[in-house]
């Protein structure tokens, strides 16, 4: 998993019986679906092209208008 709170939070080590990313606070934080949606299309990103050497330039698919909350969201998964 290319998020490290992510994957902290989902592990069976966590803590968490009826485990939900609101419990965490990931969708409060996370409140725009564009933000999310990127978020989330970056992860796929990610394990797709680890360790390809052809990689694409993912910076063509982030709007500039959500640039600076996509940067705070990736700061706080750790992504």
């Amino acid at each position: 998993m290319a998020s490290s709170h992510l994957k902290d939070a989902l592990s069976g080590d966590s803590g968490f019986a009826d485990f939900s990313l609101s419990d965490q606070g990931i969708i409060y934080y996370i409140e725009r679906g564009a933000v999310a949606e990127t978020v989330v299309e970056y992860l796929a990103y990610k394990n797709q092209y680890t360790g390809s050497r052809n990689v694409p330039d993912f910076t063509t698919r982030v709007p500039p208008e959500i640039a600076l909350e996509l940067v705070m969201a990736a700061d706080y998964l750790n992504a």
